[in-house]
C-alpha cells in the first residue's frame, strides 16, 4: 500500500471524527466527567471535613480534648447535642461526630479513655482527617500527663461503609445503600468496630492503631 493511500485514508478518517461530534464527545469529554466523579467519590471534598462535637463529659478532659480538636486544621469542628448526630449524617451536613460520655474523665482517671466516633463513612476521603485529627488531640493530652499510661480506646460507628471496605465495596455499595436509605425501603447499615492506642510517654510522632510506643 503506498504512501499516498495511506495518508488519504487517514486524512478521511480524521474528516470524519471531526464531523461526527457524539464520537468526539465519547472519546475525550465521558472519560474527564467519570474520572470527576470517581476523584470525588474516593477523595471527597477539598475542603476540611465538618464534624460535631458533642461534649457530656462531667469533668475537664472532654473540654481538654475538644480545645484540642477544635484548634486542629484537619477538621472543621461545630458543637452539636449527641441526639442530632445521625440526623446531620443523614442531611450531609456534617462528615462525622464525636461524643464525650459523662464518665469520660473518671475513664481516664482508671487509665483507658474511650470517645465514640460516629462517621458517615460514605466518602473515604473525609474519615482520615477525623481519625487523624483526633489522634493529634489525644496525644496532645498524653502529653500533658507524662509518665500516666492511658490505653485509648476509640469506638467507631460507621453510618455507611465500614473499616473493612475497600474502594470497590464504596463505589457500588454504599451508594446503592443511599438510594435505598432516601427511598426508605432499608434502613442504613451501622458497622462499629474498636481502635486502639496506648500511651505510655508523651509520643513524638504520628502511630497506627494497635501500637504502644514505650518511652
Amino acid at each position: 500500500m503506498s504512501a499516498h493511500r495511506v495518508a488519504a485514508i487517514t486524512k478521511r478518517l480524521l474528516q470524519q471524527f471531526r464531523r461526527d461530534r457524539r464520537t468526539l464527545a465519547l472519546l475525550f469529554v465521558a472519560p474527564i466527567v467519570i474520572l470527576g466523579l470517581l476523584g470525588y467519590l474516593i477523595r471527597g471534598s477539598a475542603s476540611a471535613p465538618a464534624v460535631g462535637i458533642a461534649n457530656e463529659d462531667l469533668g475537664p478532659l472532654g473540654a481538654t480534648v475538644s480545645a484540642a480538636l477544635a484548634r486542629s486544621s484537619e477538621i472543621s469542628t461545630t458543637t452539636i447535642q449527641a441526639s442530632d448526630g445521625d440526623s446531620k449524617l443523614k442531611d450531609g451536613s456534617l462528615a462525622a461526630y464525636i461524643v464525650f460520655p459523662s464518665d469520660f474523665s473518671s475513664q481516664a482517671q482508671a487509665g483507658t479513655i474511650a470517645p465514640d466516633v460516629h462517621l458517615e463513612g460514605s466518602q473515604p476521603g473525609t474519615i482520615a482527617p477525623v481519625l487523624q485529627a483526633l489522634q493529634q488531640a489525644l496525644i496532645s493530652v498524653a502529653s500533658s500527663a507524662p509518665g500516666q499510661g492511658l490505653h485509648v480506646q476509640p469506638h467507631l460507628t460507621y453510618l455507611y461503609g465500614g473499616s473493612g471496605f475497600d474502594t470497590l465495596d464504596y463505589f457500588v455499595g454504599t451508594w446503592r445503600c443511599r438510594v435505598d436509605d432516601a427511598a426508605n425501603e432499608i434502613a442504613p447499615a451501622t458497622v462499629t468496630s474498636d481502635v486502639q492506642y496506648t500511651f505510655r510517654r508523651a509520643p513524638a510522632r504520628i502511630f497506627q492503631p494497635n501500637q504502644s510506643l514505650d518511652g
